[in-house]
């Protein structure tokens, strides 16, 4: 993601206002959005090592550690340079790895 000091040096290096530099993060953010979003792509197979991760994304109340609400994402990569998998659940149980 994109942060909001981030975008300011964006803002300060190419001369651009703010509101151009968040349209163009917000479509390249909807690009990378909609480019891993139906990808069926397959990974692994005899003899490949996939390394499988997760990760909960979602906010904490007034910055305490209780359960919130939040999307679950997985990923697999595959030790080549072009096989990177993503896949999001809202519950984790709803996931199923074939």
């Amino acid at each position: 993601m994109v942060t909001k000091s981030k975008q300011d040096a964006i803002i300060k290096m190419t001369g651009h206002s703010d509101k151009t530099i968040s349209k163009i993060v917000n479509k390249l953010k909807a690009l990378i959005y909609y480019s891993l979003k139906d990808d069926d792509m397959k990974i692994g197979g005899e003899g490949v090592v996939v390394e499988l991760g997760e990760s909960k994304f979602g906010k904490r109340k007034y910055n305490r550690g209780h359960r919130v609400e939040g999307a679950w994402v997985f990923g697999g990569v595959e030790r080549t340079p072009e096989d990177v998998a993503f896949y999001s659940s809202l519950k984790k149980e709803m996931l199923q790895l074939k």
